[in-house]
């Protein structure tokens, strides 16, 4: 951890924050009573924490490389 940027570990952390609520928003969108927009936050969701995810994975792996 010590190789990484103070950018690099905010990141993560709003990766960790962003994937929170996902466990409760995939009960809410598996309800059968469920609307469209709650599928659809829960997507939004999804695809918000995979793309930072992603970030992330690529700046760890360019601050380990310097």
């Amino acid at each position: 951890m010590e190789n990484l940027t103070p950018a690099t570990r905010q990141l993560l952390t709003l990766v960790a924050v962003s994937c929170a609520p996902l466990f409760l928003m995939g009960q809410a969108s598996s309800h059968p009573h469920a609307g469209t927009v709650t599928h659809l936050a829960y997507w939004l969701t999804v695809a918000t924490a995979a793309i930072l995810l992603v970030i992330a994975a690529r700046n760890v792996a360019r601050d380990l490389r310097q």
